[in-house]
């Protein structure tokens, strides 16, 4: 059971407001792509907010909790089971509106990570194919990217 030690406090506040905000989401979720972040606990969460969020038009905020209920059987690794739990904890303890008051400035924040994370990861598939000599495949996805 490996924990994830990364220092993900962008990411963290990209899922926060996901969950709670449906002025972020409406900006965040048509360019984000669950599988380019880095914590396994913010794809499983997102997913969830997406799922709801194309469902009921909006964000699940405090159903979220609901939502970890129903599915925690399904997860399948301890590390990320007790990852999402203790995130979703956290956020309900910490969670403030009022932290969040200028959400302009965290769509910003947030779209330019989340362009930093699909172009990094879209980094490393292309660096991946040219090692192993793929270069028309390389090739054909650089030409097929979109953002």
């Amino acid at each position: 059971m490996k924990r994830e030690q990364i220092s993900l406090s962008q990411e963290r506040s990209l899922v926060t407001l996901l969950v709670n905000n449906k002025q972020y989401a409406d900006a965040i979720l048509p360019i984000l792509s669950e599988k380019n972040l880095e914590a396994n606990y913010s794809k499983m969460i997102c997913q969830w907010v997406r799922e709801y969020y194309e469902t009921y038009k909006d964000v699940p905020k405090s159903a979220i909790q609901d939502i970890y209920e129903l599915k925690k059987a399904h997860i399948e690794e301890d590390s990320t089971l007790e990852s999402v739990g203790e995130f979703l904890v956290s956020l309900s303890e910490e969670y403030n509106p009022d932290d969040y008051s200028n959400i302009d400035y965290y769509i910003d924040n947030g779209e330019k990570y989340v362009k930093e994370r699909n172009l990094k990861c879209f980094a490393e598939k292309i660096q991946g194919l040219t090692s192993q000599s793929k270069l028309l495949v390389a090739e054909q996805e650089i030409a097929n990217y979109k953002q």
